[in-house]
């Protein structure tokens, strides 16, 4: 499985940003998506992951969800994409 390109945090919920080269009509682009998760402890002490949220989630998963969505549209002043080394996100969090 491919590395995420970046992913947040906010307590148990996280957003991980994808990113992968499709080609169509004769050239090839750059598509990004993100997936989100919540991981939690079972009964029995194992950790799980889930991909549906309570009520109680949705807070961090707009946390998460916002900083995605800053990631993916920041620009320099051409218009461009930042580089990841020009991003001013911190790491995770």
């Amino acid at each position: 499985m491919s590395k995420a390109r970046k992913r947040f945090v906010c307590g148990g919920v996280s957003a991980s940003v994808w990113q992968r080269e499709r080609e169509a009509d004769g050239g090839t682009f750059v598509a990004e998506s993100v997936t989100f998760s919540r991981r939690y402890r079972r009964s029995n002490g194992t950790w799980s992951t889930a991909r549906s949220f309570g009520k109680n989630d949705l807070p961090r998963l707009a946390v998460v969800c916002q900083k995605a969505y800053v990631f993916l549209n920041e620009r320099d002043e051409e218009g461009q994409p930042c580089r990841e080394d020009e991003r001013k996100t911190s790491q995770d969090g």
